[in-house]
């Protein structure tokens, strides 16, 4: 089975700049089969590390089924990746779902405008516990990614805080793509920070969604330059140190702070457009970024980059075992994937 474990050793910390690089335009399943060969040519030389290695499970439901992928391995072990729909997650009419988290047995799945729906999860049965307007609740407030940090604001609340990309065409107060920290209740929530990138740059266009590498205690934002469907689009990675709630309810973040940034067309000569931002979650110093519509025009398919190689490691089609539009994802246990769909679907993705 795939390890989603974060494990220390052999670790390649070091971050650098790369040169940008012209790619050539194609079709999205042209694209996933290009960067798949592409990956293929360099990935068998490489070594995957000194990782833990968990005992083969039992399968998840009597209704999971495998399917296969092409490409390079995710890691050492069998070809296939198992998925199951766990449940379906009934939220307020009237707004899609969007970014999703895990925390233990909680699993937050947020709506368009900032609406939040809190469920458990015991690796079997989804269970919805409430449904509320975030603090952040705006029209403006798309809610397209979700991801737990490593802090709590108070030593008694269940979850620590939670970080949801703003992600609008339309800014928030003046200021574009910020990312809202919500402390959450079973009944309402609090907003403790917000946080903002000054794109003085002018680096990303539509748009920016921010994640959190809660093992190494980092925030990650990833959007595109232009837009989804601009010839010359890229698509980049800027890191920066996930800042303490104790800094402030307002930090802003500069280009000179961040700790690494990087385009992923820098791996490959190919043109990932329209790769649509949708979702990210962050396992094992990589980022899976699930995309897609389920259809021939564009596939669902499952991008995972590495953040400490700057490479597109894997473009997964996920399109026959998974239905409607991908969202967000997180890991549940550090054993597997949960993947949320716009109709509010959580899938279990097993990579093994």
């Amino acid at each position: 089975m795939y390890n989603m474990l974060r494990i220390k050793e052999n670790r390649d910390n070091s971050r650098c700049h790369q040169q940008v690089r012209n790619a050539s335009g194609t079709t999205l399943r042209t694209i996933a089969m290009s960067v798949l060969l592409a990956v293929a040519t360099t990935s068998a030389a490489q070594s995957t590390g000194n990782r833990h290695v968990r005992k083969p499970k039992a399968a998840a439901t009597a209704t999971t089924q495998t399917y296969t992928y092409t490409g390079p391995r995710i890691q050492i072990g069998h070809h296939p990746y198992r998925c199951s729909l766990v449940g379906t997650v009934k939220g307020m009419t009237g707004e899609g779902f969007q970014g999703m988290a895990v925390h233990g047995n909680y699993v937050v799945s947020l709506q368009n405008s900032g609406i939040c729906n809190i469920s458990t999860y015991d690796g079997n049965t989804l269970k919805q516990l409430t449904t509320y307007k975030l603090a952040s609740n705006n029209r403006v407030n798309h809610s397209n990614v979700a991801a737990f940090g490593t802090e709590k604001a108070d030593a008694a609340d269940p979850m620590p805080v939670l970080y949801v990309s703003q992600a609008a065409r339309e800014p928030y107060n003046g200021r574009k793509d910020v990312c809202f920290v919500e402390r959450l209740g079973m009944d309402k929530s609090t907003t403790v920070q917000t946080i903002y990138l000054d794109d003085a740059d002018k680096i990303f266009g539509y748009a920016l969604q921010w994640t959190v590498d809660r093992f190494n205690n980092l925030l990650i934002g990833y959007g595109n330059t232009v837009n989804n469907d601009a010839p010359d689009n890229r698509h980049a990675v800027i890191i920066f140190r996930l800042p303490k709630l104790s800094e402030g309810r307002d930090v802003t973040l500069r280009r000179e702070q961040a700790i690494d940034f990087f385009y992923i067309e820098d791996s490959h000569n190919v043109n990932l457009n329209p790769l649509i931002g949708q979702g990210l979650c962050v396992s094992n110093d990589r980022l899976f970024m699930p995309t897609g519509f389920g259809t021939a025009e564009r596939p669902s398919i499952m991008y995972v980059v590495g953040l400490t190689t700057h490479r597109l490691e894997n473009a997964i089609d996920m399109t026959r075992s998974t239905k409607n539009e991908l969202e967000d994802c997180d890991v549940y246990n550090d054993e597997y994937i949960l993947l949320q769909t716009v109709k509010g679907d959580i899938y279990r993705v097993e990579f093994q």
